[in-house]
């Protein structure tokens, strides 16, 4: 079963430095929802990652030869593979509104170079010019880019791609790396970054001006999500390097949170209405998808007739998540509506 994106941790002190609401919201109990599961034909494991307004999802997935493959699943049904030309293995990282799908991909001289595939299935890939591997992490509405670039010293610097391809590299500094990964329409990035104490999030805004920012008390934070008002979600890690979940308001506030029988917290995905979704493991160690309403309230799920794990990814604006589900067949995708 594959873990989820950001579950390494990176520990240190970290200073407060924003306003801190933390409550224990009331929670909803689990809820079975209405699920479609889906497979791309000859696959052996399938990681959906994003689903947008539309109902289309993107992913990717394994083959028989452990090679990954990129998908796009329309909100008909209809499966479409795809890969770059002469990619070894390919990574999935998003899609926006108009099915603009982005990634990364290995070539056949073993080189990473990130990738964006249009609607209609055209595909150009990309460079951060003097990098040794490029890895785009999430495209907007408007087309824009963002991930990071590697450096010979395996060093990362952070990279905004505009619509017409102009790359624009930025870093903190006295960083070790930093890692964007959501984008979103007024490009705002956010994501986070490593220094001598610690992970610490950023947002960075569209005039480049950068701000770090850390949960209050914790030893590591790490945004994962940004809708387009601007709030964040992500992870943040306390003293016991256990993870729970967060989400930071424009006005600067932190709202903390666990479902009631979390040991872990990973949220992924903010939605523009302020809903969240991620994954949770419970007190029986089994992952368990959750959704977390602006006000609070917390559904859990677990995708029937799954004897394993449930990872949800992605949410859109209707309230539609998609994530995978394990039997003992493997990785397989879902969609709850």
């Amino acid at each position: 079963m594959r873990a989820l994106l950001g579950f390494a941790k990176r520990f240190g002190v970290v200073p407060a430095v924003l306003a801190l609401a933390s409550f224990n919201p009331p929670h909803a109990s689990a809820a079975t929802g209405k699920y479609v599961k889906f497979d791309p034909a000859g696959s052996t494991g399938t990681l959906p990652v994003g689903i947008n307004d539309m109902g289309s999802v993107a992913g990717y997935y394994s083959d028989s030869g452990l090679n990954n493959h990129g998908f796009l699943r329309t909100s008909g049904g209809a499966i479409t593979p795809f890969d770059p030309v002469s990619a070894l293995d390919t990574q999935v990282t998003g899609i926006n509104d108009k099915d603009s799908i982005v990634g990364y991909y290995e070539d056949s001289n073993k080189v990473t170079r990130g990738f964006v595939r249009s609607a209609s299935g055209r595909i150009k890939t990309f460079d951060v010019s003097g990098a040794a591997a490029t890895f785009a992490s999430a495209i907007n509405a408007k087309g824009a880019i963002t991930g990071y670039s590697v450096d010979v010293n395996a060093l990362s610097s952070g990279f905004l791609r505009s619509a017409d391809g102009m790359i624009t590299t930025f870093s903190v500094q006295g960083d070790n790396g930093i890692l964007p990964v959501s984008i979103n329409s007024s490009d705002e990035i956010t994501g986070d970054f490593l220094d001598a104490k610690g992970d610490h999030g950023f947002v960075r805004t569209a005039d480049g001006t950068l701000t770090a920012f850390d949960v209050p008390g914790a030893v590591g934070t790490q945004p994962k999500g940004i809708n387009n008002k601007g709030s964040i979600t992500g992870s943040y890690f306390d003293d016991n390097g256990s993870a729970h979940g967060f989400v930071l308001d424009v006005s600067g506030a932190f709202a903390t949170f666990d479902p009631a029988d979390a040991i872990e917290t990973y949220p992924l995905s903010i939605d523009k209405r302020g809903w969240v979704t991620g994954t949770y493991q419970d007190i029986h160690a089994m992952e368990r998808g959750f959704i977390r309403r602006p006000d609070g309230r917390i559904t859990t799920f677990k995708v029937p007739g799954s004897p394993y794990g449930t990872w949800a990814e992605s949410i859109n604006e209707h309230g539609a998540v998609a994530g995978f589900y394990s039997d003992d067949n493997g990785d397989h995708g879902f969609i709850r509506n």
